[in-house]
């Protein structure tokens, strides 16, 4: 069995509970495309409002030291936009010490207002 770089990240109880480490949040400023830090191998990322035109999409860095090269890095909408519209993330590149979200706005008519909620694993 090949053990990950930092294998004391995941913890299974007795219970069979699985647990992936530290939680953090952040909250974005200025745009859409701004970039965040949170230091954690998990959390949530609550987005400014975004104005994400129909069919558009919208890039930002998170910067995560916990984050490394070889990780698989796995992202959710947890909530929002504010209409209803349906908004997808995708995680597009991961560095050491970083990854980057993909925002895509699946409307094909509406843009996306109201901020967001992301949240992230790191594996």
């Amino acid at each position: 069995m090949v053990m990950p770089r930092d294998a004391s990240f995941v913890n299974v109880a007795v219970s069979g509970a699985l647990f992936l480490g530290n939680y953090g949040t952040v909250t974005q400023i200025t745009s859409i495309t701004t970039g965040v830090t949170v230091n954690t191998k998990r959390g949530a990322i609550t987005t400014v409002d975004p104005v994400l035109a129909a069919a558009a999409e919208a890039e930002f860095v998170v910067t995560d030291s916990e984050c490394h090269a070889g990780n698989v890095v796995c992202v959710a909408v947890a909530s929002g936009p504010a209409d209803g519209e349906v908004v997808i993330a995708v995680v597009t590149t991961v560095a050491e010490g970083s990854f980057t979200v993909a925002l895509s706005n699946l409307a094909t008519t509406n843009q996306a207002d109201g901020a967001m909620v992301i949240n992230f694993v790191i594996l």
